[in-house]
């Protein structure tokens, strides 16, 4: 099979060419643009050869002639490694590889995922990408930090994944401005196995990160340890999953209206839970023996209760809940009582599964 050195596009037919040895051939197109998805075999005999591997490296050392930077068009862009982290992989390759894939200046989605190097290139956090409004780490399983992220004056949504060697989020984050992630309103850490500490500017430090930000997730981080700041102003939905040491003080949250708690035993419920909270879900939250008074707001809508092992009572002032709409308790087996008489009027669905609640 000869592909020309000059040709832009192809396509490679499996059912014309059987054997995928001949996709080697492809090494030679200097100028290719587009190829077309190569249909998948669950037959182990077909591969991509080592030789097709080893030429694309080597001819990454010249990935400065790709110059990304050159390319203003271009809004998204997502470089993606293999998920394979084997001994095969070279981090310093790689960190020179991303390093020379710096963007244009006009780029406004990033996505990185399943990069093999220590640390994230310098220009990941140079301020000069004053459009970039999206930005995924995603399973970049041997960096053990953070880039500097907080100067990014546009970033409206960033989302952190799988990032199994960082055990700290320090000052470095915030990127040393007075006023770090000034326009970030989405914030997401997934699966961070190690994550112990996350360290917030004292008040007295004049540092006010995230003043916009209205949804945190936080999911599958069971080392961390520390007690959310106080001083979130617009936040308006928290999720919290499989998170047990992990503190939340109500009291700061004043715009906080959806609250959702799962696997969460170190949670700690403060009287100040503000009146804006209109959705409260707790489950497997097995620590919890009884739902108090104080931790349900009078504008609450939505109450979900599921999974909760040890929950035995709720509080009988659910009647001051005028504004509840929905009620639903699912596999609490030691929930027996239940004041159906100090239910709102206004609730319009109740639902009960694996309860031991009598029912109405």
């Amino acid at each position: 099979m000869a592909v020309s050195e000059k040709a832009r596009h192809l396509s490679f037919n499996r059912q014309r060419y059987e054997m995928m040895r001949k996709f080697e051939a492809f090494r030679k197109a200097k100028c290719l643009r587009t190829l077309a998805a190569l249909p998948l075999t669950t037959f182990s005999t077909y591969f991509i050869s080592s030789k097709v591997l080893d030429d694309l490296l080597k001819e990454m050392k010249y990935a400065r002639s790709v110059n990304l930077q050159k390319n203003q068009n271009i809004k998204e862009l997502t470089l993606k490694w293999s998920s394979d982290f084997g001994e095969s992989r070279n981090k310093m390759n790689e960190t020179l590889v991303l390093e020379w894939l710096q963007p244009h200046r006009n780029l406004e989605k990033l996505t990185i995922a399943f990069y093999g190097g220590p640390n994230f290139p310098s220009w990941i956090k140079d301020p000069s990408f004053p459009l970039m409004t999206h930005l995924v780490l995603k399973n970049c399983k041997t960096c053990t930090s953070l880039p500097s992220l907080g100067q990014l004056s546009l970033l409206k949504n960033l989302h952190i994944e799988g990032m199994s060697e960082v055990r700290t989020i320090d000052e470095e984050f915030y990127g040393g401005i007075v006023q770090p992630f000034p326009s970030l309103e989405l914030l997401k850490f997934k699966n961070m196995p190690t994550w112990e500490d996350w360290f917030f500017p004292d008040a007295d430090e004049e540092v006010e990160p995230f003043p916009f930000l209205r949804e945190l997730t936080i999911r599958r981080c069971s080392k961390l340890g520390i007690q959310l700041p106080d001083c979130l102003p617009s936040l308006v939905k928290l999720d919290i999953f499989g998170c047990p040491n992990l503190k939340v003080p109500f009291s700061g949250f004043a715009s906080l209206c959806e609250l959702s708690l799962e696997e969460c035993k170190g949670l700690v419920f403060r009287s100040g839970v503000d009146n804006c909270l209109e959705t409260l879900a707790i489950g497997r939250c097995h620590w919890l023996v009884t739902l108090e008074e104080q931790m349900l707001p009078c504008k609450l809508k939505i109450l979900k209760i599921q999974d909760c092992a040890n929950l035995e009572k709720l509080p009988n002032g659910l009647r001051s809940l005028i504004s509840l709409q929905e009620l639903k308790l699912e596999r609490c087996p030691k929930l027996v009582s239940f004041p159906e008489a100090a239910l709102s009027p206004l609730l319009r669905s109740v639902e009960r599964a694996a309860c031991n609640t009598p029912n109405a």
